[in-house]
């Protein structure tokens, strides 16, 4: 069985509750040590130690101050997902209480503002929804419906609000507990984001991730000398003509292993060298080889596009970039959002890079994502 977050099994509330919560994915090993770390409590132990610790001093806390460091650092730890709009924001409207989250299942609503120390400019609110799971009871051995509590993670700045969240795997009726699928993220981000723009009373835009990433980006950063760009993946809609490494045929939908690509890219340059009769230096060839490469990935009808971006051996950026080309339309090309890899840079490192990025745009560059029938 995959792990997933908070699992309700059980009607329970108070330290409980809390320890099925802390026990469930949505905290992993290093943020539980972080909170005995501020609890000043032992740090040592692999996971069910720590609960055990956790638990011992929740036993004793009647002003349930471990509330706080539990909230920090859950929205501290990193999150694989996020997307984000912008906007001019100076009134941070006061929701539920978000300590209710930790004791208790709560209901389908926002709770905060929570205000990180470190992070006076933000003001975080959670949003839990429950999902229907399906799995074995271990006592009847029989297929049960239970709920998963999933949490969306919003941060709000003067500037724009970002949101977070985790992915996980489920099975979405009693036929499927062994074979589990993909949460579909995008049937709850976009109406979770519409709501909370309607608690805020602002209506915003996504931005155009793809202008951001596959041109200003790209024509910055791809070939300096003290930079490296690394081609992982793109996913590209042809309207009718497929271009695949992996495999031949027509499809709409194209996948493409980059890998396969600059092999492409190279056969491409060789044969039209050859075509031409004209020969190329080693350095020519690769800027002829560069030129195609640009025109298959910018140019294909790209859905989404995964890269990583070093600067001077920085770390930046390291994320599969999901443009929003088909509003409205199932599935996860219906906004903009990013899913990146957390062990090369955190959510809001490379978020705050991205929001940086688009501050250095020209102001006639449009900042609004395109439809795919506009590319």
């Amino acid at each position: 069985m995959s792990s997933k977050p908070l699992v309700v099994r059980y009607d329970i509330q108070g330290v409980p509750f809390a320890i099925q919560f802390l026990a469930a994915d949505d905290f992993d090993v290093p943020t539980l040590r972080h909170i005995c770390r501020d609890l000043g409590i032992n740090q040592v132990g692999k996971k069910n130690v720590l609960l055990k610790y956790i638990e011992n001093y929740m036993e004793s806390d009647r002003a349930l101050t471990v509330a706080t460091p539990i909230l920090f650092n859950l929205i501290r730890r990193a999150k694989k997902w996020f997307t984000f709009k912008q906007g001019n924001f100076s009134k941070f409207p006061p929701l539920n209480n978000a300590t209710g989250i930790i004791y208790a299942e709560e209901k389908e609503e926002w709770y905060g503002p929570i205000n990180l120390p470190e992070d006076p400019s933000g003001k975080w609110y959670i949003r839990p929804s429950f999902i229907p799971h399906w799995e074995i009871d271990v006592a009847t051995k029989k297929p049960t419906q239970r709920q998963i509590r999933w949490l969306l993670f919003a941060k709000v700045t003067s500037e724009l609000i970002s949101y977070h969240w985790q992915g996980f795997s489920y099975s979405v009726d009693q036929n499927s507990t062994e074979r589990e699928s993909q949460f579909p993220y995008w049937n709850h981000i976009p109406k979770l984001v519409d709501e909370f723009e309607k608690i805020l009373g602002q209506k915003l835009e996504y931005p155009n991730l793809h202008e951001l990433i596959l041109h200003h980006l790209w024509d910055f950063y791809r070939t300096k000398e003290d930079s490296s760009w690394n081609d992982i993946r793109i996913r590209a809609e042809s309207g009718g003509v497929s271009l695949s490494a992996k495999s031949g045929g027509i499809n709409d939908d194209v996948e493409i292993d980059v890998r396969g690509i600059n092999h492409l890219a190279n056969t491409l340059a060789l044969s039209v060298i050859r075509e031409l009769g004209i020969t190329l230096d080693m350095i020519r060839q690769r800027h002829l080889q560069e030129s195609i490469l640009q025109t298959i990935i910018r140019h294909f009808g790209a859905k989404s596009y995964e890269f990583s971006l070093e600067v001077n051996s920085n770390r930046l950026l390291k994320s599969h970039v999901y443009f929003g080309m088909k509003p409205g339309f199932p599935g996860p090309d219906s906004f903009p959002h990013v899913n990146c890899h957390t062990t090369w840079k955190n959510d809001q490192d490379q978020l705050g890079f991205i929001i940086e990025q688009i501050k250095t745009l020209p102001k006639n560059v449009n900042v609004k994502p395109n439809q795919l029938g506009l590319i």
